[in-house]
């Protein structure tokens, strides 16, 4: 019997161990393009990872709008991206700080003469959200915390998902289905927490009313987003596994 007892623990035990270690499959998302209804291709984009699962460049091809970016990551606490544009070599040159959890905090811009600097400010879901899209990008640390910055009404979020930006967009969702597009899925989680669900309205304001658009998905048999409908814009996905 005690034999019995201490070959039970060690599989008790031995299955603790695999729990704690096993990790949660993300889908990693090689390349999107779009079908337009004549049957055209448009936007074809690849994707590409290191051995951590994180997005080391992105070509994106067409003749007129292509571009090339290549994604570094000199220390835990930054991240680099470089665009270059196909068709006349123009650079864009983003240099992204991080927290403690891998999150940016802020970036930096650099385009041919012009700087741009905008901060993120987290919500405690992991969600987040750019200052300029509230219109406070040039927002002091003590406007943020002396109360007249309201993150809680800017990014209103509900079973894992925002519902309301800062720019007042209002979003709806199929809460039956699983998000796989989002910014984990293109190896980009330092920018924050994706939506569990995939969207399925989106109301934006314009002047004195709203439109709303509608999303449609088409899944592969392990519950993958493999083609979105925006409107009349088709998007198709594949994957690297």
């Amino acid at each position: 019997m005690k034999q019995f007892g201490i070959f039970i623990l060690g599989i008790m035990l031995a299955s603790l161990c695999f729990a704690q270690t096993a990790t949660v499959y993300t889908p990693r998302i090689k390349t999107t393009f779009q079908i337009s209804e004549s049957g055209d291709t448009s936007d074809l984009t690849e994707y590409f990872y290191d051995t951590q699962k994180r997005c080391t460049k992105v070509i994106m091809h067409d003749s007129y709008f292509g571009y090339t970016e290549k994604i570094t990551y000199p220390s835990a606490t930054s991240v680099v991206s470089e665009i270059i544009y196909s068709r006349d070599n123009q650079t864009i040159k983003k240099i992204y700080t991080l927290n403690a959890r891998g999150q940016a905090i802020s970036y930096l811009q650099v385009e041919k003469a012009d700087t741009i600097r905008d901060r993120y400010l987290y919500n405690a879901a992991g969600f987040s959200m750019e200052l300029a899209d509230a219109g406070w990008m040039n927002a002091t640390d003590a406007e943020l915390k002396n109360g007249n910055f309201n993150l809680s009404s800017k990014l209103i979020v509900s079973n894992g998902n925002v519902t309301k930006n800062a720019r007042d967009y209002k979003y709806t969702y199929y809460s039956d289905k699983k998000n796989t597009i989002g910014n984990k899925n293109f190896g980009i989680a330092y920018l924050g927490n994706d939506n569990k669900n995939p969207v399925k309205t989106e109301t934006v304001p314009v002047m004195d009313t709203d439109i709303t658009y509608s999303h449609s998905y088409l899944f592969d048999a392990k519950g993958r987003i493999i083609r979105q409908k925006q409107n009349e814009t088709i998007t198709h996905y594949i994957y690297t596994d």
